[in-house]
């Protein structure tokens, strides 16, 4: 794996966005002030690949404080393939969570998406887990003097943390719990087979000799039941037989003459004759009525009677109003004369207003004058102011007028009145005469009216004479028609009684009736009745008899079956066939069930052998994995092959002048300048602490790679997150010159320190610079 391109906003001190970009590079240096965030973009590598960094245990303090979200994209090389890996976190009410996830190719394949999706796809891709990864490719602060200067007991605990043989105590946890799993299953076995404890051979053959017994049964019965169905066919025939001679004899006996049949002949013919007189009454009188009523049909109506009644009414009452009728014209002429006068009396009244009006308009307009004023009329002086009469002598003569225009009125009207009465008397006279005339003709073309009536009178009685006689003999027929209907219903009812007998018993072959009378009808059915009911009589018991011999015969069978299944324990049942046939399949059954638990029992026996073989097995692997024995081994091995890698670099990097050893798990310096003097680690300066230490962890690394998931990790770049402040000038130089080699072997070399002097001799460093705004990434090349 080659890092290309990182690039992060909101990732702890990185609020803005922050590019780093690695392509091309073999050796460089993140450098910075402590504090400054160097540390975090290796961080957010790790975040980006694997969604974790070393230390943190949650995703929610990546998040820069103040923002809410933080996003990192890492480019990186693989196998000559360009992948991309990308990660967004954002805050929430619960904390933060993981809201994009993806991992794709730079022609924009996705190759996963989600968090444990890519997680997953870059550990199988890479080769390295989270763990490996933060340990072989990512050294952190502290871990390179670590395994150098521990404690033999500290040093183991490393060791077992960093190759992760927590897995040998898990196995064995594993061992632990596959042995009670293994004995649980024995005692399930072993109680398993206490319970096949009865399926011996001696069983076996028991159940074999009496699945044969039932075998022989089943053919036995099976011959004998076909014997059993004969019988008990016939037997069934011969109640099916006997219940329908029964039925038919029952049929037979319910057949009842009905009663009266003997008197029945002599009352429809004694009828018959009653409703002929019947009849004939009944036409004599029709024949009478019709008579009289035409007799009457021609006189007068009731209604024409009364109309005629109603004229003379009429007549008299006509005859007293045109008597009683007051001629108005007497005082006429009176009238007229009166009514002249009170017109002739307005006339002069009228007149006399007149006057006095003009008068009375002269005196007003001389009241105004003087003597020698001009004259209103004639414009010469006045010698003189005339008198008039006054305003009252006007009003007088206005009311004259008045009262006499009331009179004249007045009397006017009593003469229209009169006129309008004078006129309705003349019509009311004329049209009374007219319509007496009338009446008086209407009368005169009537005639006799008291004779008349006499008639109408005499037809009246005669035709309610006709109609009483016509009633009783309406009522007479009535009653012979009823007598005969009874008598006709008797007989249908006797005759549809017959044809019901004769249908209910038809399949008995009744005779033919020869008479259709009744009696006869009647007689003939029940002659024949008695005469079928004692043939019945005697075929049933007959057929009595034969079924008797036959249920005997039928018990006779039914008892050797029984014997044949008491002598083997069983009864026969409802139903022997049956019942042995069962027997015989649950004695198959048994036998076979058994041959299984015989042949269950033995693979049970294999089964116990083998898991006592498994409870073994376990035992001896948990003693095996305890913690002073094969773990022990494990790390002894792990340290040698840890030496053996660390003097292969040390070779290289110190020129061949020293080399380590370890001895009872405690390391030691070979120093190759000094005849090969053995001495402790402690006493190295401070570039050789960093060398050996160097070496050691570039060895662990590689170690770490070839046990990584996969087994197939490509270690391409190495990030170096050491303390290099408290190394001398010369260790400095050192130190240069060691990560220059790595470099220089096609692997990228990363340095993340705040030492300046060092940081100045990498061909490249990314600045880290912080204030206020947050941190960010500056570019420096030499």
């Amino acid at each position: 794996m080659r890092p290309e391109r990182l690039e992060l906003q909101g990732f702890t001190a990185f609020r803005e966005q922050t590019v780093v970009d690695f392509a091309k590079l073999e050796l460089f240096a993140l450098t910075g002030p402590t504090g400054s965030g160097k540390s975090s973009l290796i961080d957010a590598i790790t975040f980006a690949l694997y969604g974790a960094v070393p230390r943190h245990g949650r995703v929610e303090p990546v998040i820069s404080s103040g923002m809410n979200e933080a996003r990192v994209r890492f480019d990186f090389e693989l196998d000559d393939r360009h992948l991309t890996a990308v990660r967004v976190v954002r805050r929430s009410g619960r904390g933060a969570s993981t809201s994009e996830a993806r991992l794709e190719e730079k022609e924009g394949d996705v190759l996963a998406s989600g968090v444990t999706e890519v997680t997953a796809e870059v550990t199988r891709l890479i080769g390295l887990s989270f763990t490996h990864f933060t340990r072989s490719v990512v050294l952190p602060q502290g871990d390179f003097a670590r395994l150098l200067h521990d404690t033999p007991a500290d040093r183991q605990e490393f060791l077992k943390e960093l190759l992760d043989l927590g897995v040998l105590e898990r196995v064995r946890e594993l061992g632990k719990q596959r042995l009670n799993a293994v004995t649980r299953e024995s005692e399930i076995r072993t109680e398993r087979l206490r319970a096949l404890e009865y399926a011996t051979e001696e069983a076996e053959e028991h159940r074999k000799e009496k699945e044969r017994g039932l075998a022989s049964l089943v053919e036995s019965v099976g011959e004998m039941s076909s014997g059993l169905a004969v019988l008990e066919s016939k037997i069934g025939q011969h109640n099916k037989t006997l219940e329908g001679l029964s039925e038919d004899r029952a049929l037979l006996v319910g057949i009842e003459r009905p009663a009266g049949l003997d008197s029945l002949s002599d009352d429809l013919m004694r009828t018959e004759r009653e409703l002929t007189a019947a009849n004939e009454l009944v036409n004599q009188a029709r024949k009478t009525l019709d008579e009289v009523r035409e007799h009457r049909f021609e006189l007068p109506t009731a209604a024409l009677l009364e109309q005629m009644e109603e004229r003379q009414r009429r007549l008299r009452q006509l005859t007293n109003e045109l008597n009683g009728l007051v001629d108005p014209t007497t005082g006429h002429e009176d009238l007229e004369q009166k009514e002249r006068k009170a017109r002739g009396v307005v006339e002069t009244r009228t007149e006399e207003h007149e006057t006095l009006k003009v008068s009375h308009a002269a005196a007003a307009l001389l009241s105004e004058v003087t003597i020698g004023d001009p004259c209103p009329v004639c414009r010469r002086p006045l010698e003189e102011v005339p008198t008039h009469s006054g305003q009252d002598d006007v009003d007088a003569a206005h009311k004259a007028l008045i009262d006499a225009r009331e009179h004249h009125e007045a009397t006017r009207k009593q003469l229209e009145e009169l006129g309008r009465a004078v006129a309705t008397y003349r019509s009311t006279r004329d049209g009374l005469a007219q319509r007496v005339k009338t009446l008086q003709d209407d009368i005169a073309a009537d005639g006799d009216l008291a004779e008349i009536k006499k008639s109408v009178e005499a037809a009246d009685k005669s035709v309610k004479d006709a109609e009483g006689a016509m009633n009783a003999a309406a009522s007479a027929h009535e009653k012979a028609m009823t007598e005969r209907e009874e008598a006709s219903q008797r007989s249908d009812e006797a005759k549809s009684g017959f044809e019901r007998v004769r249908y209910g018993v038809a399949r008995l072959d009744p005779p033919e009736p020869e008479d259709e009378s009744p009696k006869h009808l009647w007689d003939g059915i029940t002659t024949w009745a008695t005469q079928k009911i004692a043939n019945l009589d005697a075929e049933l018991n007959q057929r009595k008899s034969d079924l008797a011999e036959l249920t005997e015969d039928l018990t006779d069978k039914r008892s050797a079956i029984t014997e044949l299944f008491h002598e083997l324990d069983l009864e026969p049942g409802y139903d022997p066939g049956v019942t042995a046939v069962r027997a015989h399949e649950g004695a198959a059954k048994d036998l076979e069930t058994i041959r299984k638990d015989r042949k269950e029992a033995d693979e049970v026996r294999q089964i116990l052998i083998s898991l006592e073989r498994d409870a073994d097995l376990a035992k001896s692997l948990i003693d095996h994995l305890r913690a002073n024995r094969f773990e022990g081994w494990l790390l002894e091995e792990a340290l040698h092959e840890l030496v053996d890698g660390a003097n292969h670099l040390l070779n290289e990097l110190s020129s061949g002048n020293f080399s380590l050893d370890v001895e009872d798990r405690a390391f030691a310096v070979i120093d190759h300048r000094n005849l090969d003097a053995r001495r402790g680690v402690r006493t190295l300066s401070g570039g050789e602490t960093f060398l050996v230490s160097l070496a050691l962890a570039l060895s662990l690394a590689s170690q770490l790679a070839e046990i990584s998931t996969e087994g197939t990790a490509r270690l391409d770049a190495i990030f170096l997150d050491e303390g290099f402040g408290s190394l001398d000038a010369e260790s400095l130089e050192t130190v240069a010159s060691v990560v220059t080699e790595l470099a220089s072997r096609g692997r990228i070399v990363g340095l993340v320190t705040h030492v300046r002097e060092l940081a100045e001799q990498m061909p490249v460093r990314f600045v880290v610079v912080r204030d206020g705004a947050g941190a960010r990434v500056e570019r420096h090349d030499r």
